[in-house]
């Protein structure tokens, strides 16, 4: 039962997806998720271009969902 590489790298960029729609309600086994995504593919890197791109590149998933939870939670009161 081990993947291929190329199967492994396949389901990295569903996993990362899915890392991040978790992430809404349960960060930390979003972070779980996003970890083993870069075991199963170490030269991994997050899909998204522009600020959420480079933030997910300079300080880590865990901290750029921070970021977005509490955007969320900002534009949530505004409404």
């Amino acid at each position: 039962g081990q993947l291929s590489p190329r199967r492994a790298k396949a389901a990295t960029n569903v996993l990362w997806v899915l890392a991040h729609w978790i992430a809404y309600t349960h960060t930390e086994e979003a972070c779980e998720l996003a970890n083993w995504v870069k075991v199963l593919d170490p030269d991994f890197k997050a899909p998204e271009r522009g600020v959420l791109g480079f933030l997910y590149r300079r300080i880590g998933f865990k901290y750029t969902e921070r970021i977005l939870f509490i955007r969320r939670r900002l534009k949530n009161l505004v409404r």
